[in-house]
């Protein structure tokens, strides 16, 4: 017999040769008539390789129905239920909810921002409302924040002073006009009328 594998190496005796018979020949008689489905063909075997299925028409896929489990007798125990993954949030959470965050300990995480001063922010409020006042609480503001790191609020302060000065001294420059002019009317009706 010839074939195209080698032969595994043997020890001990030699055994004999097996051959393979071709298959038989197919029994069943050629239809005569006209079939309702398709017609199947069937392709010969290879001569070195295992058998391959034929072809199938396609159609209703069948479905081998399941083993039936053996039931157990008195002295076997009985089979535990199968584990399936749990669906859904765990318990006490309603469904789409995550379950919180775990507590930040005190040492891990980012740490408490530190206050922002009440001048500071009241100097801001003050500069739109009474500028004199908020010029006053601002300088105060930024005084207390400067080098303190426990408090925060000194660009706050800052811009308040800045806005109260600014409206402080157009304030101061206004009442020097009205004055001024209210002056200038009361001399030029003083003349006028000598």
């Amino acid at each position: 017999m010839s074939t195209d594998r080698p032969e595994p190496p043997t020890t001990g005796a030699p055994e004999p040769p097996t051959e393979i018979a071709d298959p038989p020949a197919d029994p069943t008689p050629e239809p005569t008539g006209t079939l309702a489905g398709p017609t199947v063909e069937t392709s010969p075997e290879p001569p070195d390789g295992p058998p391959v299925a034929p072809d199938l028409p396609a159609g209703p896929a069948v479905v081998p129905a399941p083993p039936v489990a053996a039931t157990p007798g008195p002295s076997a125990p009985a089979p535990a239920p199968p584990v399936t993954p749990a669906a859904g949030p765990p318990p006490g959470y309603p469904y789409g909810w995550a379950p919180p965050y775990p507590p930040v300990y005190p040492g891990w995480g980012y740490a408490p921002a530190p206050p922002t001063d009440t001048t500071a922010i009241l100097g801001l409020i003050f500069a739109f409302v009474f500028a004199p006042a908020g010029l006053v609480l601002s300088i105060i503001g930024m005084r207390r924040t400067k080098n303190t790191p426990d408090r925060t609020g000194y660009t706050l302060a800052l811009v308040g002073m800045v806005l109260s000065a600014i409206q402080t001294v157009a304030a101061v420059l206004f009442v020097m006009a009205y004055v001024g002019l209210a002056v200038a009317v009361l001399v030029g009706l003083a003349t006028a009328g000598s």
